[in-house]
């Protein structure tokens, strides 16, 4: 080779970043991995099998009310979802923000959309088929004591536990991304404003998902959705929507800077 002759390395063509749809993707199946392994569910499981319980030992006391167990679901039974939406929301974001292992995260491409949105996706997923699991459970345990399953109204349960599962799940994700202590304020705010004031007051009702819920879970499948109890299932239905829309928007718009601290 003579001198001054000049190496040039080869060029090498960089791999194209994953779409949006991919990259949330891979983030949603990356978190249901470190999610579903025993020692992250046995919470709970547990929790579901105390809810189990005692729901059936309303249906024993309560042989000849149906309607007893409907209350129970749309109180009790609602707040146990929140309870696993608390601890999986606020641990979606906060294990591993607090561990400083959020930013290596964020060097994927597209990530700041990708990773709070596939985490949420993935965290609702969860907390829907704990929800899922505790209906049936309870209904399965209620019919074993010989309380029939009121199957016009099953359908309602469902529809509200999940749409409660989904918007526990986002607000709980966003008090992740806002503040530190955020398993501390989901649970002052679950029993604070979910069960207490919410209760009470029609606007900070529509703060927390806890009242809406209770109203589909406790609609009267006999009456019309048309009417006017039906308009405010629709209503907290609509609610419960926007809600978690809110929520997730806010938790995006918390990622265009530096991740959570």
């Amino acid at each position: 080779m003579s001198r001054g002759a000049r190496f040039e390395l080869p060029e090498i063509a960089l791999p194209s970043p994953p779409g949006w749809v991919a990259a949330v993707a891979l983030h949603a199946t990356l978190h249901l991995r470190r999610s579903l392994r025993l020692r992250r569910i046995w919470p709970a499981l547990l929790l579901v099998g105390l809810v189990v319980a005692a729901g059936a030992g309303i249906a024993r006391v309560s042989a000849d009310e149906p309607r007893a167990l409907i209350t129970f679901l749309s109180t009790l039974g609602v707040r146990a979802i929140g309870l696993i939406a608390l601890g999986f929301g606020t641990r979606a974001l906060r294990a591993d923000a607090d561990h400083g292992a959020l930013s290596a995260f964020l060097l994927r491409p597209r990530a700041a959309v990708a990773l709070p949105l596939g985490r949420f996706l993935a965290t609702a997923f969860i907390v829907m088929c704990f929800a899922v699991l505790l209906v049936a459970s309870v209904q399965a345990a209620a019919f074993a004591v010989a309380l029939p399953i009121a199957w016009e109204r099953l359908p309602f349960v469902l529809v509200g536990v999940m749409l409660g599962a989904l918007s526990y799940t986002a607000l709980y994700l966003f008090f992740a991304a806002m503040v530190r202590p955020a398993a501390a304020l989901g649970l002052a705010w679950l029993v604070l404003v979910d069960l207490g004031l919410g209760s009470v007051s029609g606007v900070l009702g529509r703060l927390t998902p806890g009242p809406s819920v209770a109203t589909i879970v406790g609609f009267d499948a006999d009456l019309s959705l048309w009417g006017t109890a039906g308009l405010e299932v629709w209503f907290a239905a609509g609610g419960l929507v926007l809600l978690s829309c809110l929520c997730v928007a806010g938790t995006l718009w918390r990622f265009r800077g530096d991740a959570p601290a």
